[in-house]
């Protein structure tokens, strides 16, 4: 197996896993839905998470997302 073969795997295998972890996201209303965020979050988790929603809100034609930080921690 190359190391090309081998990092797609490993990066499927994290979105599937990112997948099962995401929050859920609570529609407010029809324009408005917050998404809780807990843990620590890098850049990359970060823009995977909005990358994840991007779909959601669009079926659902939220036209605003607020992310509820309160429960992330600091990189040690």
């Amino acid at each position: 197996m190359t190391d090309v073969v081998r990092l797609q795997k490993e990066v499927r295998r994290s979105e599937e896993i990112i997948e099962l972890l995401k929050p859920p996201t609570i529609l407010l209303n029809h324009e408005i839905a917050i998404l809780p965020v807990s843990g620590y979050v890098g850049r990359d988790s970060f823009d995977l998470l909005c990358e994840k929603s991007s779909q959601w809100l669009y079926d659902k034609e939220v036209e605003t997302l607020l992310f509820d930080f309160t429960g992330t921690t600091k990189r040690l």
